[in-house]
């Protein structure tokens, strides 16, 4: 599966977990704005997902909310994607505590086993 693949929820909800996994620390790295640029360009461009962040912004004000709309993600290959993305995130700079925390919630509601 590549980004171009997830349907308008997916990339919402990739969006909102990105957007909180990327602040977690409180502030965004240059490593982690390239990370998200790159994403972007993969999603379908800048637009698309500039306006997925600013979608997720308006509706995902706390981790946890980000977290209860990715619950309904129910395509596997989805969500190892969003995965594999989202830890491709926390890795491009040193994982702060919790970016891991947040990852580890999001392994554990998908039924994600350890990587």
């Amino acid at each position: 599966m590549d980004a171009t693949q997830l349907d308008e929820n997916e990339i919402l909800a990739l969006a909102g977990l990105a957007l909180h996994l990327a602040s977690a620390d409180g502030m965004l790295s240059a490593e982690e704005a390239d990370e998200l640029k790159h994403l972007g360009e993969e999603i379908g461009g800048a637009d698309t997902f500039s306006r997925a962040i600013t979608d997720a912004e308006g509706r995902f004000k706390t981790a946890q909310d980000a977290l209860d709309f990715a619950a309904e993600i129910e395509r596997e290959d989805a969500r190892d994607f969003i995965h594999t993305v989202l830890t491709d995130l926390a890795n491009s700079d040193d994982m702060h505590n919790a970016e891991a925390d947040l990852l580890g919630r999001l392994r554990l509601m998908w039924g994600i086993r350890g990587r």
